[in-house]
């Protein structure tokens, strides 16, 4: 599986950190993934690593259709969602994404850094996702 989710209650923290190719299906399958856990809580905020992934399949179509699901989401309502990429390719698809969810009931913000998208997340500026 190219990415793994950890979620944290006590921080009301979903991490997913991608890394290699990175897929529609995949896109797609780590919503549900996330919602399925006994651990996730709607409201919690989301954090996505992808500054190791290689190779990024979903065109502007799929991040559309992704957008159309989570903007009626009631499980993300109020919750922050900040994606980290360094990658030109994918932080230009991540804005895509940003900018489709805008009037939505959660924030979403694109990050070059993990210490920024920390600080906008209001996480202690340590790694605490280790692990």
């Amino acid at each position: 599986m190219p990415y793994s989710i950890s979620i944290d209650s006590d921080l009301g923290l979903v991490l997913v950190k991608a890394e290699g190719v990175f897929t529609t299906h995949d896109l797609m399958e780590s919503r549900e993934q996330v919602q399925s856990d006994p651990r996730y809580r709607p409201g919690f905020n989301h954090l996505a690593d992808l500054r190791q992934v290689t190779r990024f399949e979903p065109g502007t179509g799929d991040i559309r259709v992704r957008t159309q699901r989570d903007f009626g989401d009631r499980q993300l309502d109020d919750s922050l969602i900040a994606i980290v990429a360094d990658n030109d390719y994918i932080f230009g698809m991540a804005r895509i994404y940003e900018s489709l969810m805008d009037g939505a009931p959660v924030t979403v913000r694109t990050f070059r850094e993990m210490c920024a998208a920390h600080a906008w997340l209001g996480l202690p500026a340590e790694d605490t996702t280790a692990g």
